[in-house]
């Protein structure tokens, strides 16, 4: 697993006692962009260094404190206490999302790279925007993920550092041996039980992040089903999570002849993964976590065009983020059981592979017949949601790159959320703006579900024409769920190449939307308090 690109360490910090703290050489401060240029936070008033630095700077070339843009002052020897000091942009007075604030993190920790720092004291309290405010949409809606209280904003800022300063150079000869960003935050008012509730926060969720990116950016010849399942395996001993996993025989033997009707065409076999937290707990409420996990998709018969096609190795980004959130949730210690269930196949195209108008028999005992062999995601989800059921859930959230049309419909910005519990959508959509993970409701009209009607079967796998496509793979899904149930079609935002997601997410995946999942289990239990 790529190791943290950050370290963080929290430090009280009193102006009128500043031999306290042994300081670094360089000194982070964010500054509000006003009329005439820009000005400190009200927050170190009391730092005469710093007092003393606004009054010797006056403008500075090419800095206009706009939010996000920095400026590196090397040598400023009347700070006293610092050598250089980096000014980080705040921007006007106005409205922030949480997705702001990892990108605003994200900018920091990449100016201090590029700078060549090694090291770095945050005047933490500074970086916290004066009269912050709910951002809203360009209909006057406010961001659903509601207010963000400081501590909130600034574990936010310290995980878009950690996010924006991922690589993935497990297979490069020459990889960056540069260790991590240590950093020292300096803080006023906060105590030190607040600093380590959010620094501990976000040490949890943007190791599973990592986990998640790692995953899905490894190569398909390394990453086939079996390979998924023993990192799983491994991942739950080390987390605090249990480990059952089905080989092919397994799956014959119990019906999911959906996984198994992917995973035809491939030498390397399926394998159903299904991880357990908290199992013991048999009265607390129930999540259980799907994801699909195509190690790598073709198309199958239904053979996809050649050019792009490296990237179906995250095709699997629905299962990386489960088995991420798994990390994430057993070491933040949700107070609720969480299974986590991944149906993982290879659709590969072969003598042995489905052909499309090929009918089988899934676990829910509705047959389907496969008209488009590239529509596989929603039959590996569709046995998997129906195994769901044995854990008898409070609620259900499947994730998966499932359709392109959700990129036409939303782009990179948003993943597409739907199902059939209105309580459970609103609660996870505010979770997901919360996280800076924004999500968006597309509807489960029933003539959607109309067009997933089989001629000859119970259902076929994509609609009799591609509009609503999107919507048409949810409805499919729905109709092997009957309890509490979210469908998350992630397909757009699993890679940051359309640059749509913000800085914090710099190359290949994203681990979208791992932060949400964990953070949705640990507040669960208030918002579902009944099993």
């Amino acid at each position: 697993m790529t190791p943290l690109k950050a370290e963080i360490h929290f430090q009280k910090f009193t102006p009128s006692a500043p031999k306290s703290v042994k300081f670094k050489d360089t000194l982070v401060v964010g500054v509000t962009e006003t009329k005439s240029g820009y000005k400190f936070s009200p927050s170190v008033k009391g730092w005469k260094d710093l007092q003393i630095a606004m009054t010797s700077l006056g403008s500075i070339d090419g800095f206009n404190a706009k939010r996000g843009s920095t400026s590196f002052l090397a040598n400023q020897h009347h700070l006293g206490s610092h050598k250089n000091l980096l000014l980080v942009g705040l921007g006007e007075e106005s409205k922030f999302s949480a997705q702001d604030f990892l990108s605003l993190g994200a900018s920091i920790g990449l100016a201090l790279r590029n700078c060549g720092i090694k090291a770095a004291d945050f005047a933490l309290e500074s970086l916290l925007p004066a009269g912050l405010k709910i951002a809203e949409d360009r209909a006057g809606r406010k961001d659903p993920g509601g207010k963000l209280e400081s501590t909130d904003v600034y574990e936010r800022l310290l995980s878009g550092i950690q996010l924006g300063l991922y690589q993935f150079n497990s297979y490069k000869s020459e990889a960056d041996k540069q260790g991590p960003l240590k950093i020292q935050i300096l803080g006023t008012s906060i105590t030190t039980t607040q600093a380590k509730q959010f620094v501990d926060k976000s040490k949890t969720y943007s190791e599973a992040t990592y986990i998640a990116r790692d995953l899905m950016n490894t190569p398909g010849n390394d990453m086939q089903p079996a390979h998924l399942a023993e990192f799983a395996t491994k991942l739950g001993k080390k987390s605090g999570f249990s480990t059952t996993v089905w080989d092919e025989k397994r799956l014959a033997k119990e019906g999911m002849n959906g996984i198994l009707a992917v995973g035809k065409g491939s030498k390397a076999p399926p394998r159903l993964i299904v991880m357990n937290y908290n199992a013991s707990k048999k009265n607390a409420p129930t999540l259980v976590l799907v994801g699909k996990g195509v190690t790598f998709d073709t198309g199958g018969i239904s053979l996809k065009p050649g050019q792009g096609m490296e990237a179906m190795k995250m095709d699997m980004g629905g299962s990386a983020s489960v088995i991420a959130a798994m990390h994430g949730i057993a070491q933040s210690k949700a107070p609720i059981r969480v299974v986590g269930i991944v149906g993982a196949a290879e659709n590969m195209p072969s003598g042995e592979a489905t052909r499309p108008g090929d009918i089988y028999t899934s676990l829910s005992g509705k047959t389907v017949e496969v008209i488009n062999t590239d529509a596989e995601g929603r039959l590996v989800l569709a046995d998997c949601l129906t195994y769901a059921k044995t854990f008898k859930p409070t609620a259900v959230i499947d994730l998966a790159t499932l359709t392109g049309a959700v990129i036409i419909a939303l782009g990179g910005t948003a993943q597409a959320i739907m199902g059939n519990n209105a309580k459970l959508i609103e609660a996870f959509k505010n979770t997901s703006y919360k996280e800076g993970e924004p999500s968006w409701e597309l509807p489960l009209f029933p003539a959607y579900i109309e067009d997933m009607r089989g001629k000859v079967a119970d259902l076929q796998n994509i609609g009799n024409s591609r509009a609503a496509g999107s919507s048409k793979a949810g409805a499919f899904l729905g109709e092997f769920v009957d309890y509490p149930w979210l469908h998350i079609d992630i397909a757009g935002v699993m890679d940051a190449g359309a640059k749509d997601q913000g800085q914090h997410c710099p190359q290949g995946a994203t681990g979208i939307p791992t932060r949400s999942l964990i953070e949705f289990a640990v507040d669960m239990k208030k918002k579902f308090p009944k099993a």
